[in-house]
């Protein structure tokens, strides 16, 4: 496991570039409910490993929107479970060492992490890019390694900007989860009463210069709580509104969670802001799916 901050280790030909397998939701249902892959480039099939922090419940709930009391911190120390599960994301072209897009995900399986579509562009999905994720990453530090992606699931979505389907899930070349980070869990449900009552956090590694110039730190908002969600058209997707500061540059991507009966679970990710400068979240029965759907396809043996 290299631990050379990711800012500094640039890509050689030797770095693995991220294949995308773009699915739809009802593809990954079916598979799911078969319990076998679809006939694409993936690995071996397995049972869903199991792991030190849990994994997604099998019937887990939905997402919604939210408003928040809009406390804002910097997470210290990342390296405690959960924040560790959280991580910043560079990615590039491939051949050139420049990072040219960053963002936030969260490790959902042992070697899977979540985080926005919107990420890399679209217009770059069809070329050869590389990504990588440092857990906890801290100024220059990575004090957990980092790894890169060679594989991507994401959905099939014709929506341009913020989605209710905005979401991937990245298998990284090692199991970051199992030996280094734990992982948290997932959650979906149809009514909105189901997440009242509960408050939720959202994290990402934001570019704000008098606070957190570059992302240079995990910037946590707490206490936020939900209001209403919105059904993405044609799709099971939801896309979850909340009150508070307009996302910054590197918050794309971060999970929002809560915890559910002593877990954490992730609700949805941060797909940017609305025209009212509000954060809007993407999360929903797709989401999860997706999760399991990676878990089934990219089996991990246990330690």
């Amino acid at each position: 496991m290299s631990t050379t901050p990711p800012s500094e280790h640039p890509p050689t030909k030797a770095t693995p570039t991220a294949k995308v397998h773009l699915v739809t939701h009802d593809d990954v249902v079916k598979a799911l409910k078969n319990g076998h892959k679809l006939p694409i480039d993936a690995d071996t099939s397995g049972t869903l490993p199991g792991g030190p922090q849990g994994q997604p419940d099998p019937d887990s709930s939905e997402s919604a929107a939210a408003v928040h009391s809009h406390i804002r911190t910097i997470v210290q120390p990342s390296t405690s479970y959960p924040y560790r599960t959280v991580g910043k994301i560079f990615a590039g072209r491939e051949g050139d060492n420049t990072t040219l897009w960053t963002g936030a995900g969260v490790m959902v399986g042992p070697n899977l992490f979540l985080t926005s579509a919107r990420i890399v562009p679209k217009s770059e999905i069809g070329n050869n890019f590389w990504m990588r994720f440092a857990p906890a990453q801290k100024e220059s530090a990575a004090p957990l390694g980092w790894a890169y992606v060679d594989e991507i699931y994401g959905y099939q979505n014709s929506v341009t900007g913020v989605s209710g389907l905005d979401y991937m899930v990245c298998r990284l070349v090692f199991p970051m989860g199992r030996d280094n980070t734990g992982w948290v869990g997932s959650f979906w449900a149809d009514k909105l009463d189901d997440y009242i009552g509960v408050l939720y956090d959202i994290f990402g590694y934001p570019n704000h210069p008098a606070t957190n110039p570059n992302g240079l730190f995990m910037d946590v908002q707490h206490d936020i709580r939900f209001l209403s969600f919105t059904l993405e058209p044609n799709s099971k997707g939801k896309r979850i509104l909340t009150e508070g500061a307009r996302p910054l540059p590197g918050a794309v991507g971060g999970p929002m969670w809560a915890d559910f009966n002593g877990a954490i679970r992730v609700v949805g990710v941060v797909s940017g802001p609305n025209t009212n400068r509000q954060y809007l979240v993407a999360g929903g029965e797709p989401m999860v799916d997706l999760i399991k759907y990676g878990l089934l396809n990219w089996p991990v043996p246990p330690a």
